[in-house]
């Protein structure tokens, strides 16, 4: 029949491999969506589709559209809520009318073998997600949706990321207006933009939890300032085991030095952790530094310092990239969750370098892992579980040496890769290879190179010695508590289950407060001691001192 033909037809163009596909589907969108014409369409459309659903906040069987753009609309719309790009699979037509409509999600079906033989460069974007909306034509002439899976195989995209989907890459009606307004008003487009981000959130005002300390001399004359907001110092939490120092730049109009302390994240991209302008490079100048650096981070002592080996890192966070690496940064994760790196072989060491890694870093540990076949491993001694091999590349007298203990799986090379670069060398690599280990062993998977690396816990803000806190002033408290909770709001605020639990336990914590605070009432126990009290009063005057100190300007130095 007709519609066995077509749906053959729609079938064989649905089995398109991902990459010709990409032309015919991606650039496709991307080309059209940049014509005037098309955009005032795309507004109409959406307008129409968020009137139909402006009753019902999810899709759901039964639910009815007025045409074909309508229902691709209302489903990209609700793909850039709840984190996913939408791809159009199929249409039937019949009679020259669409009677049959498929929409699905954009990491549907796998990328096909290719006829002939090629390397990919292109990361592998489809993982068999079964999620998609059907469409069939009524007799009405309205399409109703027939079948609906809302369940992905993948993670979805968070709030922080959502705004990268193809789908909410547009500006809506309203605010295309008032982009034609500024433009009007003889607004620059790039003000324009800027002020549009503050109106939706995109750009912060102020931030609560900037931390900055300033050194005075007996003049009240500023000689050293420190700052870091909370993002460096939370990017210090997960990254901070090895740090960049430089006081070699004076490109600011004091000409003093400026000293910014510099890590890498797991996409080995470049992080700021703080930054100072000092008025000199004496020793009380750095010993001041680097207390109030420490004591910024909790105490957190980093493993490794470099000094005066990081020129490029720290001339790039002087000339003004700091926002534009932390844009990068988030990019970098909205790949990593929307795409897969290629394997150059099915083996299951690189299939578990794949799961755990970024892909920054899993194509740094394949370029060691591809050429292990070039080296020849040779036993020179065994004792009890431990073995001793000697690598060396085919034809090349140069030995490395490398140890397996096999009774603890830990492994150690003459070339020291591991120590330096946090990833296993090739030389290891063939001797867990010659041992039949076909997993990265545990010990050498560092949490730092991992897709996980940034998952938030709450443990990092946990203060080591608890007590030592509680002890400090009421301002100190307020701030250690405001750091916790502002954490749980962070992840909170992600998932609407999320909001009601921590909603729910708040109120119920802060219930058990009132009551702790009525018992302490009842007890006297409410008020401290005196000398607690002088304490606690003292303690906030050296405080508002150090936080808000009578400076009288920046102290000059002599010509």
């Amino acid at each position: 029949s007709q519609n066995s033909i077509d749906f053959l037809v729609e079938e064989e163009d649905d089995s398109i491999s991902e990459d010709e596909a990409s032309v015919s589907e991606f650039e496709e969108e991307d080309d059209i969506a940049s014509k005037e014409e098309y955009v005032e369409t795309k507004e109409i459309v959406a307008l129409e589709a968020n009137k139909e659903n402006e009753k019902q906040d999810e899709l759901c069987i039964g639910m009815e559209f007025s045409s074909d753009e309508t229902a691709h609309t209302a489903y990209k719309q609700y793909g850039g809520n709840h984190g996913f790009n939408v791809r159009k699979q199929r249409r039937t037509k019949k009679q020259e009318k669409i009677v049959r409509l498929v929409y699905v999600c954009s990491k549907e079906g796998y990328r096909k073998e290719p006829k002939v033989i090629k390397s990919y460069s292109q990361p592998i974007t489809r993982c068999g997600c079964n999620a998609h909306m059907t469409c069939y034509l009524q007799n009405s002439g309205r399409y109703k949706i027939v079948s609906f899976e809302p369940n992905h195989n993948h993670d979805l995209v968070r709030t922080p990321m959502k705004h990268l989907l193809k789908g909410n890459r547009a500006i809506s009606v309203s605010q295309k207006q008032h982009a034609n307004d500024a433009d009007m008003s003889g607004i620059s487009a790039k003000a324009t933009v800027e002020m549009m981000s503050r109106e939706v959130g995109g750009k912060k005002e102020g931030n609560s939890s900037f931390f900055y300390s300033m050194q005075l001399d007996e003049d009240d004359m500023i000689t050293n300032i420190f700052w870091a907001d909370d993002r460096s110092i939370s990017d210090y939490n997960l990254f901070g085991d090895v740090v960049c120092f430089d006081t070699t730049y004076k490109t600011n109009e004091y000409d003093r030095p400026f000293a910014p302390f510099v890590g890498v994240n797991h996409h080995k991209q470049t992080v700021l952790f703080g930054a100072a302008l000092l008025y000199d490079e004496t020793t009380e100048s750095y010993k001041w530094l680097f207390e109030t650096f420490l004591g910024a981070m909790s105490g957190k002592q980093p493993k490794t310092i470099l000094t005066d080996q990081c020129a490029a890192m720290a001339n790039a966070i002087v000339k003004r990239v700091l926002e534009d690496r932390r844009y990068k940064e988030l990019v970098a994760d909205f790949n990593m969750m929307h795409t897969s790196p290629v394997l150059c072989a099915t083996v299951e060491m690189l299939q578990h370098a794949e799961e755990v890694y970024t892909p920054e870093v899993f194509s740094l540990f394949q370029k060691q892992y591809i050429v292990i076949g070039d080296y020849v491993a040779k036993k020179v001694s065994k004792s009890e579980m431990v073995y001793e091999y000697k690598v060396s590349y085919r034809g090349v007298a140069r030995e490395h040496l490398v140890n397996y203990d096999a009774a603890n799986e830990t492994i150690d090379c003459g070339c020291m890769k591991f120590s330096f670069a946090g990833i296993l060398c090739r030389h290891a690599l063939k001797v867990l290879d010659k041992k039949n280990i076909r997993r990265i062993p545990s010990t050498y998977i560092l949490n730092r190179w991992t897709k996980e690396a940034k998952a938030r816990s709450i443990s990092y803000y946990h203060s080591k010695t608890p007590n030592e806190t509680v002890k400090q002033s009421i301002g100190r408290r307020y701030s250690h508590i405001c750091r916790i909770f502002r954490e749980i709001a962070y992840v909170a605020a992600d998932h609407i289950e999320l909001t009601m639990c921590a909603n729910e336990d708040a109120l119920q914590l802060l219930k058990k407060m009132e009551e702790k605070k009525k018992e302490l009432v009842k007890t006297n126990a409410w008020m401290p001691q005196s000398s607690d009290v002088e304490l606690v009063e003292e303690e906030e005057e050296e405080e508002e001192d150090k936080e808000v100190p009578n400076a009288r300007g920046i102290k000059r130095k002599a010509p």
